[in-house]
């Protein structure tokens, strides 16, 4: 007798044929580039609701990319709607075939549902390929199929890829219409998934990996096992850093630098540098090559500010840049904030270290709890004033706790929660009108300059004959350079406020 799973075991697929779930940005890109660059190349477009493929339907069955001014469309893709199956009960797509490789481009807290969709139809030894922000999904999409279930291979017989797209993709009024606003590259590895790496084989012996490396577009390339994780974990705390607070100040990315929000983005980076440097130094203890280590052989205070450097080099580059949760939140979306400072957060509590500020910081993006920069020390009272005098190019190296630091898991500073849109409203129009303040105070400081200088020198000026004319004549250059030296200690001593004047100001 003929088992149910016999029955719906999916049919030999394709073995150059490349998946993708996931069409958001980073979808359309790597679509969109692999079909410029490869004719004949197989490519099937996996959409989880009926709305994507009216939308694909509508975009006569093409994605468009537009670069530097130049719009290129492209067609001659493949597409299904995926089915959870329960039971043998939901209906299959005609063309229901094993899947060799595929490429996940969700979002990370779309993923799993998506996975329980498509993962029974993946082949023994399947490449897949993880491109999204944040970690930690890859471990839970492993631990869904345990070993033993009848609708596929146990986990970890598949190879697991992780990829990290540094390209700005913009997305367009039209649905499949994107932008490339910035190049950026893509790098490719082995992850680590339950402790161990994602794939024992090298990364070009992957045939899916191959294709994207001779992708130009893409400009893609491959790290080294071991070297991969530690770049993605890198890449977390940047976002870490950066993402979150640009949506509790409303404001682009390199509005967090050299003002007094650096304050609060130093101490949070201050947390997510400790737990890198655990993890570092926990997954290089399990590589087996002594060629490369990383953030061992320095000590802890020196690798992380070369780490503080690098977050606040990007944050630079990036200055006019809407960060993706902010414009997640702009667009009433779901942000990845569990899997970037919740991954960090979770690996710290394993790892023993406190992040009371993340855990903060976590709850405030959910809440859509928007502040002001002179609101930073009420709402987070353990920051010292002393952080608060920054010089803008020497970064803070201390932040100072004022008494014993939150448990985790406590709920830090007022409980005030910005939840209505009248309200984020009113937040975002303070902002705007504290900003415009300071632009106006500038020029009117630029306009005053001169004039106050001007008028300075021209008192000088009618001083200085005045105290000339006063000496008499031969007393005048009649001191000597020893006794005008102590003359002037006097001075000092008799007026220590002219003295600090001129030494501090």
């Amino acid at each position: 007798m003929v088992s149910p799973a016999a029955l719906l075991s999916p049919k030999k697929g394709d073995p150059k044929a490349i998946y993708i779930l996931g069409v958001g940005n980073i979808g359309q890109f790597v679509a969109h580039s692999l079909r410029k660059h490869h004719l004949h190349l197989p490519i099937r477009l996996l959409f989880h609701r009926e709305s994507l493929i009216d939308e694909w339907r509508a975009a006569k069955k093409q994605l468009t990319c537009e670069t530097n001014g130049i719009v290129d469309r492209v067609g001659g893709f493949r597409y299904q709607r995926i089915n959870q199956r329960e039971d043998g009960s939901n209906e299959e797509p005609p063309d229901f075939k094993q899947i060799h490789h595929l490429i996940i481009a969700t979002k990370a807290h779309a993923t799993l549902n998506a996975w329980h969709k498509i993962k029974h139809r993946l082949a023994p030894k399947a490449h897949i390929v993880v491109i999204q922000n944040g970690m930690g999904i890859i471990d839970q999409l492993a631990k869904a199929d345990p070993e033993g279930d009848p609708w596929g291979p146990p986990s970890h017989t598949w190879n697991w890829w992780g990829g990290i797209a540094n390209a700005g993709i913009h997305r367009r009024e039209a649905p499949f219409d994107i932008r490339l606003a910035g190049a950026g590259n893509l790098i490719l590895g082995s992850p680590m998934v339950g402790g161990r790496p994602g794939s024992l084989l090298q990364p070009l012996q992957s045939y899916l990996l191959r294709t994207l490396v001779d992708t130009p577009t893409l400009q893609a390339k491959s790290l080294e096992p071991g070297d991969f994780p530690i770049e993605q974990l890198r890449k977390v705390v940047v976002n870490a850093t950066i993402n979150p607070l640009t949506v509790i100040f409303d404001c682009k990315n390199g509005e967090l630098f050299n003002t007094p929000k650096t304050l609060l983005v130093r101490a949070v980076f201050n947390e997510a540098a400790g737990v890198m440097w655990q993890l570092v130094k926990e997954w290089e203890a399990q590589r087996p090559d002594t060629k490369r280590r990383h953030a061992i052989d320095i000590p802890f205070d020196k690798w992380r500010e070369l780490l503080w450097r690098y977050v606040r080099d990007i944050g630079r580059k990036t200055a006019e840049n809407t960060s993706s949760m902010l414009q997640d939140v702009h667009n009433h979306k779901q942000t990845e904030i569990d899997y970037i400072n919740g991954y960090l957060v979770r690996e710290g509590h394993r790892l023993g270290i406190a992040m009371p500020l993340n855990l903060q910081i976590i709850q405030m993006v959910k809440d859509k709890d928007l502040i002001l920069e002179h609101e930073i020390l009420k709402r987070f009272p353990f920051l010292s004033d002393e952080g608060m005098r920054l010089d803008l190019e020497v970064p803070i190296t201390k932040v100072i706790f004022r008494g014993e630091q939150p448990e985790s898991g406590t709920r830090l500073g007022p409980d005030v929660t910005i939840s209505s849109a009248e309200e984020v409203k009113m937040v975002r129009a303070a902002n705007k009108a504290e900003k415009e303040g300071k632009a106006r105070a500038g020029e009117e400081k630029k306009k005053a300059g001169p004039e106050r200088v001007t008028k300075t020198v021209k008192a000088r000026q009618t001083r200085r004959p005045s105290r000339d004319l006063d000496k008499p004549k031969d007393e005048k250059d009649t001191m000597t350079k020893l006794e005008k030296k102590g003359e002037k200690k006097k001075r000092e001593k008799e007026n220590p406020l002219e003295w600090m004047l001129k030494h501090y100001f």
